[in-house]
């Protein structure tokens, strides 16, 4: 028997208690730190930082960043963050991403309860804008129509095949089909991954 047992980083224990109190449903929240969803976020920030090694000081958007959780973590650890915002339509997940985020020096995190499709106060501002349920809405061009982001801004996006789940109303067959439905003119990178589960998730990034 492994009597050497440190337990559970106090961290995680902290926004697991928080779910539990929230009164959020524990398996949609433990899905967001599941090996799928984990392996898809290094994924991506692993790439990012290929493409935005050198940039300082970087405005990151979350469309549809639930608890953004680990993805903030790992972006503070490959790329030079300065302002998270997280927009999402969940009260109680953007209540965790507060919690959670409220003692972490060096980046300042926001968060707005409203659709991807609003409008923004600071949508100009953000050199990169992060979509990783792309899958849970509707496609980029109709979701920035009525933003003003800059020219030099950098989208990523994931989306999955995973069509027989009720709530994906927008799923891709391939990373192709994604850069179409994307709308982007400059790709930097697309992609698939092989999920465990059978299913494939694709990724594209790149500028309008």
């Amino acid at each position: 028997m492994d009597t050497n047992i440190t337990g559970i980083n106090p961290k995680v224990w902290q926004i697991l208690w928080d779910a539990c109190n929230e009164g959020y449903d524990m398996r949609h929240f433990l899905d967001s730190m599941s090996p799928n969803q984990i392996q898809s976020k290094i994924w991506l920030t692993d790439t990012l930082e290929m493409i935005l090694m050198d940039k300082n000081n970087i405005k990151v958007q979350l469309l549809g960043g639930w608890f953004g959780f680990p993805l903030c973590n790992l972006l503070m650890q490959k790329l030079n963050i300065s302002l998270v915002e997280n927009v999402d339509i969940d009260p109680r997940a953007l209540r965790i991403f507060r919690r959670y985020s409220s003692d972490i020096e060096r980046v300042i995190f926001d968060s707005h309860e409203r659709d991807a499709c609003e409008v923004g106060n600071r949508d100009k501002d953000f050199h990169l804008v992060i979509n990783t349920s792309s899958e849970h809405m509707v496609s980029l061009p109709e979701i920035i129509k009525n933003k003003k982001h800059n020219s030099e801004c950098l989208f990523a996006l994931q989306s999955n095949n995973m069509f027989h789940i009720d709530d994906h109303i927008n799923c891709v067959n391939d990373e192709n089909e994604l850069v179409e439905k994307s709308g982007l003119s400059q790709i930097m990178y697309k992609g698939s991954l092989d999920m465990p589960n059978g299913y494939q998730r694709f990724m594209v990034i790149g500028y309008v």
